[in-house]
Formats: C-alpha cells, sequence, structure tokens
C-alpha cells in the first residue's frame, strides 16, 4: 500500500490516529518518506480487514531500513550531545564524565545498533527468500 492509499482511506491524521491506534506522526512521516513501512501495512491491512492490502516493494525496503538506521543515529547522536552539555554545566568531575559517557556509548552498541543490524537481518533474509521464489 502506498501512503496516498492510507491518506484516501482515512482522510487525514487525526481520524487516522484514531481509528488505528497509531501516531498521526507515523502518517505525516509516510507521505513524506513516499512509502508506509512493512510492519505498519500489515497492521493496517489487519485493522482495515484487508481494504488497504500489503504490497512489499525491494526500493521501500532498503529506504526504510536505511531511515531507521540513520534515525537511531541520529537520536543517539542527540542523547550525548545532550549529556555532554549537562556536564560542561555541571563541572563534573573527568572521572564522571568518563564513566558516563562509556556507559552511553554501551547503551548504544548493545542495544540501538543491535536493533539495526536485526533490521538489516531480517532485510537480507527476505530478499534472499523472494530471490528463491519462495
Amino acid at each position: 500500500m502506498t501512503p496516498d492509499e492510507v491518506k484516501k482511506y482515512y482522510g487525514n491524521g487525526y481520524r487516522f490516529a484514531k481509528e488505528t491506534g497509531m501516531s498521526n506522526v507515523s502518517f505525516a512521516n509516510w507521505i513524506k518518506w513516499g512509502f508506509v513501512p512493512r510492519g505498519s501495512q500489515l497492521e493496517l491491512e489487519r485493522i482495515t480487514k484487508g481494504k488497504l492490502k500489503f504490497t512489499e516493494d525491494k526500493t521501500d525496503m532498503d529506504e526504510q531500513i536505511i531511515k531507521d538506521a540513520k534515525l537511531s543515529l541520529k537520536k543517539s547522536i542527540k542523547f550525548l550531545q545532550t549529556v555532554q552539555r549537562h556536564i560542561v554545566r555541571q563541572r563534573e568531575p573527568l572521572l564522571s564524565r568518563a564513566m558516563f559517557t562509556a556507559w552511553c556509548l554501551d547503551r548504544y552498541i548493545n542495544i540501538e545498533l543491535g536493533r539495526d543490524i536485526e533490521k538489516a537481518i531480517e532485510y537480507d533474509a527476505h530478499k534472499e527468500k523472494t530471490a528463491n521464489g519462495n
């Protein structure tokens, strides 16, 4: 399904959010991106009882993975910058700063990056499955 199909079905972001329980920000992002993410398509197909149909396009999945990874990285960088500003303002000892920075990096590497890797693995498995005609 395309963002235009979702927009045509629901009419606006408010109605979309109210009827699906999803964020109207997601709705706006799909229009901006030009595609509806795979998981959201499946959920919308279920909610609309098949009136909106799941469609998969390789390009959409590539773009989704890249955008998700970029968003995750941007959030992590913004978080680290906020922490750095706080530490500078508070003039905390260097040891506290180093320990907290290490914790932040560990959190990013073990949680956020892990999610990005899982998405890439899922995409590769799907791509291989599609290539084999299954």
